[in-house]
């Protein structure tokens, strides 16, 4: 029988000897009553009966509380021995010791299932916690709309009028050897009529009225996210539309823009960019803006010189600072960078 078996036993035997005693004192004090009743007093024998039986029912109390004490701690206090980890428990096995003085080649220890929490989600023990809110994908930083010059339109068809050819004459009267009365130069110019047909862009979400009403968060993280995905689209469609199958007109789109012609040999893409400025300079337009996707300009911000130094400071050196207003966006191709307004340089 293990000592713990032993122990519940003796607090049975002694609860049940607790209540013998009380049994045995209760009559004692009827009969003491009786006593007092009679002669005013308590005679000596029953007075010692008394206090013999008190103190006996404090010890048993006493030691009742005490091995309840020591099961509720899980067995008697002689017979406890610290937890061992799983590590401790091999280590002090009689079959690792034996393996370890070579009298056995491997070592078995059983080990007792322990109760461990699951993991994951629907865990049984421990309760997830809930993170008030919605962790969302990073969004793009749109520069391309801000480079350009927006209007408003109650058509959906918009044209305009486009010089086509202007022919320059413009030069002194005189018809050798006449200053006067001789016929001035004679300029001309040719116009096109050009349309843009007016593009929707548009999404949607389906999500039930249940949903709104349960999570209230929910419509202005749909409606942000929406908005976020039209002017994506928006960004995307002002560069490369190729203008068919209702897209829009993009400026990458042919005709849309001037083809870079300055290029040499060893150029760097810094030198591209600042020969571009001088070819739209070259054919009258001001370079107002430059548009380069995030790795070109790493390129550019990692040039190193002859030495391995770079040439640039980054920190004093920023994008602003090749002149015309800069901009850095993912939705420009690589190595296609180009000059915004004039739109000539390509990487």
């Amino acid at each position: 029988m293990s000592d713990f078996t032993t122990e519940i036993k003796s607090l049975a035997d002694t609860q049940s000897a607790i209540l013998e005693s009380h049994k045995e004192l209760k009559s004692f004090v009827e009969k003491a009553q009786g006593e007092i009743q009679n002669t005013k007093q308590v005679e000596a024998e029953t007075k010692a009966a008394l206090e013999k039986l008190a103190a006996k029912s404090a010890e048993l109390t006493d030691k009742a509380v005490e091995l309840e004490r020591k099961l509720a701690n899980g067995g008697a206090q002689g017979s406890q021995q610290p937890q061992l980890t799983y590590g401790e428990q091999l280590t002090k096995s009689e079959a690792f010791l034996a393996m370890q003085s070579g009298r056995s080649k491997f070592a078995r220890v059983e080990l007792k299932a322990a109760i461990v929490n699951a993991t994951g989600q629907n865990q049984p023990l421990v309760p997830s916690q809930r993170v008030v809110g919605i962790v969302n994908n990073p969004n793009r930083v749109l520069t391309i709309r801000d480079l350009l010059p927006v209007g408003r339109t109650t058509s959906n068809l918009v044209e305009f009028t486009k010089e086509n050819v202007f022919t320059n004459s413009a030069g002194p009267q005189y018809d050798s050897p006449n200053y006067e009365n001789v016929l001035k130069p004679e300029s001309g110019i040719t116009f096109t009529l050009e349309s843009a047909p007016v593009v929707t862009l548009a999404h949607f979400i389906p999500v039930s009225r249940q949903v709104l009403e349960d999570a209230p968060q929910l419509e202005s993280y749909v409606n942000g996210r929406l908005m976020y995905g039209l002017k994506l689209e928006e960004e995307d469609q002002l560069l490369n539309g190729n203008g068919l199958s209702g897209n829009i007109g993009g400026i990458l789109k042919s005709g849309n823009f001037t083809a870079y012609t300055r290029a040499k040999t060893g150029d760097t893409k810094l030198d591209t960019l600042r020969r571009a400025i001088t070819q739209a300079q070259l054919s009258e337009y001001t370079a107002d803006a430059i548009v380069l996707n995030p790795a070109d300009w790493e390129e550019i911000e990692l040039l190193k010189s002859s030495y391995g130094e770079y040439i640039f400071d980054m920190d004093s050196f920023p994008i602003e600072a090749l002149g015309p207003v800069c901009g850095v966006s993912a939705s420009l191709p690589p190595t296609a960078s180009r000059l915004a307004h004039s739109w000539l340089a390509r990487l």
